[in-house]
């Protein structure tokens, strides 16, 4: 491997950004820098829509829903377990939706797919996440 070869995926992000789809890849980082999550977020979503790009070819808008979805059963696949990282993030579906390469149908969040967000959650789920001090309280929202 030479020094200037691709051997991670942020250097196959930059590699993508310089000689595949520059302007896009330009784009996807401006997005982050005006977004209100930070780079530990944002970068590992920019090497995940590079990989899928080196892997399956052609440029951010050829990304498909479907190829990001693929590439979250894959991560869950390979590496089981909780996620501890950005390893199992489906924020990188949610950038290129902002960036508007998406068909109009598609969801705006990969999360839905998600088997740690398994569908709606009922009324009792919903107050318990707030762990509220008052049981009586819980109670008057859990009957309505």
């Amino acid at each position: 491997m030479t020094p200037n070869s691709a051997g991670s995926p942020l250097r196959i992000a930059k590699e993508m950004e310089r000689v595949r789809d520059g302007e896009a890849v330009a784009r996807l980082r401006a997005l982050g820098s005006e977004s209100t999550v930070g780079d530990s977020t944002v970068l590992p979503a920019i090497e995940k829509i590079a990989l899928i790009m080196a892997a399956k070819g052609g440029t951010v808008a050829d990304v498909t829903p479907g190829d990001c979805l693929e590439l979250l059963k894959t991560s869950r696949e390979v590496f089981p377990g909780p996620a501890k990282s950005t390893r199992h993030s489906p924020f990188f579906h949610q950038q290129r939706h902002s960036l508007g390469v998406f068909p109009e149908t598609a969801p705006a969040s990969a999360r839905m797919f998600s088997t740690m967000f398994p569908g709606r959650l009922t009324v009792e789920q919903l107050v318990d996440r707030y762990r509220l001090a008052c049981d009586p309280s819980a109670t008057c929202w859990s009957t309505t």
